[in-house]
C-alpha cells in the first residue's frame, strides 16, 4: 500500500506542477510578455521576470510554487486518519528534494556553459549579453532549484510533525 500511495503523491504533483507551469505559459503568452520584459525590479521579482520567459527556469520555478499545493492536500489528507500518506510523502519528498537541488544544478552548469561559450564573441565585440545571460540562467536556476529543495524540506518536517502529534492526541 505505501509504494501505491507514493506513486500517487508523485502523479499528483507531477499533475500540479503542469497546471501550474501551463497555466504560467498561458499567461505569458498571451498577457505578460511584454510587461516582463519591461520590469526592472529587485532580484527576487527580476528571477520571476526571467522565469516567466525561460522555459527551463519556467518549469523550475513553477515546480516550486506547486510545492505549496501539494503538501496542503498531502496535510489535509494525512489529517484524516491515513498515516500511510506522511510516510508516502516523506519518501517522495526524499526523491523531490534530490531533483529540485539536480536540476538547479544542471541548470547552473548550462548558465556557465552558455557564458564560456559566448566569451569570444563577448570580447572581440565588447557586448558582455551572452555573458550575463548565461550567468544569469545559472544563478536563477540555482536558486530556484534550493528554494525548491527548502520548501520540500520544509513541508515534510511539518507533515511529519502534524503526523506524530496527530497519532498522539
Amino acid at each position: 500500500m505505501d509504494r501505491r500511495e507514493e506513486t500517487r503523491q508523485l502523479q499528483v504533483a507531477l499533475g500540479i506542477w503542469l497546471l501550474i507551469a501551463g497555466v504560467f505559459w498561458i499567461c505569458v503568452q498571451t498577457v505578460l510578455q511584454e510587461w516582463v520584459k519591461a520590469v526592472e525590479e529587485p532580484y527576487l521579482a527580476a528571477v520571476l521576470s526571467r522565469s516567466l520567459l525561460d522555459p527551463y527556469r519556467l518549469a523550475l520555478l513553477s515546480a516550486v510554487i506547486a510545492v505549496a499545493p501539494h503538501a496542503l492536500w498531502v496535510g489535509l489528507r494525512s489529517g484524516s486518519g491515513r498515516p500511510a500518506v506522511a510516510g508516502a510523502y516523506d519518501r517522495a519528498g526524499m526523491l523531490l528534494q534530490t531533483l529540485f537541488t539536480s536540476f538547479g544544478f544542471l541548470g547552473t552548469i548550462m548558465g556557465v556553459s552558455i557564458a564560456v561559450s559566448g566569451l569570444d564573441e563577448a570580447m572581440d565585440s565588447r557586448e558582455p549579453g551572452i555573458l550575463i545571460d548565461g550567468l544569469g540562467t545559472a544563478f536563477d536556476t540555482t536558486f530556484l532549484g534550493l528554494v525548491g529543495a527548502i520548501a520540500i524540506m520544509i513541508s515534510r518536517r511539518l507533515i511529519s510533525l502534524s503526523e506524530t502529534h496527530g497519532g498522539s492526541a
